[in-house]
């Protein structure tokens, strides 16, 4: 049977063969209960205490600012609404960019129903935010600004601590608080994910997206910070997250956390050969592809156009029954609204926003599976070619 290219890792990874083998011990030997008082719940409980402090070494922070929970989703709730619950600011502000994941656009959509003011700042062309857009929108009731160190669609890479920076010049100038809160879900594998050195107070993470598992994510968060909790009925997790915590899950995720930060700059390097190959080939056997999005600030494995006029849904079933997983937009987003709400607020252009395709690569991603890919493609445009 033909081996499958499968060119979609923003929407998810496979687990790593050591990701799995170090969780293979929680579900069936060391099974208790952390929040239980004898040995078996003692034993969860350790692992779940040294995965914690591990993670919070990678990351630049106390143990204490790790919260686990199920997924990148979870981590964005919990900062967003547990920042405005334990705001004392009477009319609370937030901001935001248009470009954000539905986990975030999603939320701010709720927040506006319970009355609090959200700004969505506008992008550039290239898919990166102005400071001085971000400083415009400033007030003395922002209590957080929320955006993507990384965005899941088109890969671009915000300078995240200039923005910070921003915030917080405005805060000291003003005497207030204002949090800053990245969603880093596609950040681990490619960037630097040290928050001393980014200067944010809040970072959202999903295992699943670097070859963890699925079902895992964290809320880093500094000290500084005071959240009040989303969900009721225990006080696991410094009483931010009720509900028995999931041993296996959170040793597997801790562990490819630091997988990626381990590899990070020999990864990124060979990935962006392989990116730039498949960049060339594009251009070359498609000349009405448009790049969206900056191509030097974006993360190395993604590869995202736009073919203006052509059905890219239809392409994405068509690579699909070839043996080719590609995709159009984030996967939460997919059974939303046609097209790409990212590419349509970069662009303004409704045929570059109903025409995209997301590629995102691996590590083991070869020149062969961009040469599978490009020639699918091809039969996929001539075929359309043929019905015109």
């Amino acid at each position: 049977m033909k081996k499958r290219v499968y060119l979609d890792m923003a929407a998810g990874t496979p687990c790593a063969p050591e990701v799995v083998e170090v969780m293979l011990p929680y579900f069936s030997e060391v099974f208790g209960n952390a929040g239980a008082v004898h040995a078996e719940g003692r034993a969860a409980k350790k692992a779940i205490d040294d995965a914690r402090a591990q993670l919070a070494r990678l990351l630049t922070i106390r143990p204490e600012g790790i919260t686990f929970v199920s997924g990148g989703t979870e981590a964005n709730n919990l900062a967003i609404f547990g920042t405005i619950a334990a705001s004392g600011v009477a009319a609370p502000e937030v901001i935001t960019t248009e470009v954000e994941h539905p986990s975030v656009l999603e939320a701010m959509k709720e927040l506006e129903q319970r009355g609090v003011k959200v700004t969505y700042l506008p992008v550039q062309e290239s898919g990166l935010t102005a400071k001085k857009v971000l400083a415009d929108a400033l007030t003395k009731n922002t209590v957080l600004v929320t955006f993507a160190y990384a965005n899941s669609e088109t890969g671009v890479v915000q300078d995240v601590r200039a923005l910070v920076r921003v915030v917080q010049e405005f805060a000291r100038a003003h005497e207030v608080e204002i949090l800053t809160h990245i969603d880093a879900a596609q950040a681990p594998l490619w960037l630097p994910l040290g928050m001393d050195a980014l200067g944010v107070d809040m970072m959202s993470l999903d295992a699943g997206k670097c070859y963890g598992p699925k079902g895992l994510g964290v809320l880093a968060h500094k000290h500084n910070v005071t959240l009040k909790a989303q969900t009721y009925g225990g006080t696991q997790e410094a009483g931010l997250r009720a509900g028995t915590e999931n041993t296996p899950l959170i040793v597997g995720g801790v562990a490819a956390f630091a997988r990626a930060v381990a590899g990070r700059e020999v990864r990124a390097e060979q990935v962006r050969v392989v990116r730039d190959y498949f960049l060339e080939r594009l251009i070359q056997t498609f000349p009405n592809a448009v790049l969206n999005g900056s191509r030097e600030e974006r993360l190395v494995n993604n590869v995202n156009i736009s073919l203006p006029g052509m059905d890219t849904e239809y392409a994405v079933m068509y690579l699909d029954t070839h043996g080719v997983a590609v995709s159009t937009r984030s996967a939460c987003g997919a059974l939303g609204k046609t097209g790409s709400h990212v590419i349509r607020a970069m662009t303004r252009d409704e045929a570059r926003a109903t025409a995209t395709l997301r590629m995102t690569l691996s590590e083991t991603t070869t020149r062969d599976d961009v040469d599978e890919c490009i020639d699918v493609l091809n039969k996929w445009q001539d075929l359309m070619q043929t019905m015109v």
